[in-house]
């Protein structure tokens, strides 16, 4: 897995030690439309809804995860 582009911000909807847990995440958030991927950093696989470069570009991630009832945080 990459680690994360720092020039990017990534809405993070689970941080697993178990790469497994985050591939079950992973797959949950495709099946509901997210851009979903992992990103491995500090020893954790944490899944993104989506990135983008801007906080704009992230804002229709942020609503749809709203409307879903998914928490999420924003890794930059």
């Amino acid at each position: 897995f990459p680690s994360h582009d720092t020039e990017a911000f990534y809405c993070i909807a689970g941080c697993f030690s178990s790469e497994s847990n985050a591939v079950r995440l992973k797959t949950k958030l495709v099946n509901l439309g997210f851009q979903a991927c992992i990103v491995f950093e500090g020893g954790l696989y944490k899944v993104s809804l989506g990135s983008g470069f801007s906080e704009e570009a992230i804002a229709q991630i942020e609503e749809k995860a709203r409307q879903l009832h998914i928490s999420l945080w924003i890794l930059k």
